[in-house]
């Protein structure tokens, strides 16, 4: 999973529907501040308004400047296609 790049996934919290809906409604990273809810297919971050988890593939020139911190790092996106890169201490 994505989120195992910033921090192990015994310190990540995941929340399901208490209406028996099927996946994940939040999870939570304590240890770095962050949380993330679920809107249709996409986790947006509580903390950076109008950016969700990147799950899709981009471009070599980002995955480059990725590359310079190793796996610790998730990219977020917004709609206008604005791309926030975040790195675990």
């Amino acid at each position: 999973h994505l989120l195992a790049r910033l921090d192990n996934l015994s310190h990540v919290l995941a929340w399901a529907d208490a209406s028996g809906n099927p996946g994940v409604r939040a999870i939570e990273l304590p240890r770095l501040q962050l949380s993330f809810t679920r809107s249709g297919q996409r986790l947006h971050c509580n903390q950076h308004r109008g950016f969700w988890l990147m799950e899709r593939d981009c471009s070599a020139a980002i995955q480059g400047l990725v590359s310079q911190w190793g796996g610790g790092t998730v990219l977020l996106e917004n709609t206008a296609g604005e791309i926030l890169v975040l790195v675990s201490a």
